[in-house]
């Protein structure tokens, strides 16, 4: 069913860039989820929508697959800054989602040169309190910020690049 949006001419049209940067870059990965609709009449605190589901049923993922999930997630804001010049705060839940994952290969996957193979899990679940005491040392919280940035960074590098060499496409989605 259509139904009007409440956003604002311009605001449509950057979260129609954003969902298109989202589309094409899982389009464009090979190991990525395929994309499965996109909208831009959002529900809820959500603008847009781009929904990627999995081709098949697995249990394990590899690091090519959560690489190309990161810059999937971060390719939102990489087309807001490629079309737009400048991200905006639509991109505040793929931020989340995206560091969450990232924080997950390093500290619980072991899939960080620097940190090497181990596992910091987070406290565990129905216990909060432990989380003030995460079981490492200030030095290791410091490696694995320092990783989750620079593994979020390769990933909106990588999201920008397949943008970037695929602009015209990125121009033809977001066409009214």
């Amino acid at each position: 069913t259509r139904r009007a949006s409440p956003l604002a001419p311009g605001e449509l049209a950057t979260v129609a860039v954003h969902e298109a940067g989202h589309a094409l870059v899982a389009t464009l990965s090979p190991y990525a989820d395929p994309v499965s609709r996109v909208t831009v009449l959002g529900a809820g605190q959500a603008l847009g929508l781009t929904e990627t589901l999995p081709a098949d049923d697995r249990r394990l993922y590899g690091e090519r697959y959560l690489a190309d999930t990161l810059a999937v997630r971060l390719g939102g804001r990489a087309a807001e800054r490629l079309i737009c010049g400048e991200a905006s705060t639509g991109a505040a839940d793929d931020l989340a989602s995206a560091t969450a994952l990232a924080t997950q290969m390093v500290r619980e996957f072991g899939l960080s040169e620097a940190v090497g193979p181990v596992s910091y899990p987070g406290p565990p679940a129905g216990y909060p309190a432990l989380a003030a005491s995460p079981g490492y040392s200030e030095h290791t919280q410091w490696l694995v910020d320092q990783e989750v940035a620079a593994i979020l960074a390769r990933a909106e590098t990588r999201a920008r690049d397949l943008l970037t060499s695929h602009r015209e496409a990125l121009a033809q989605l977001t066409a009214a």
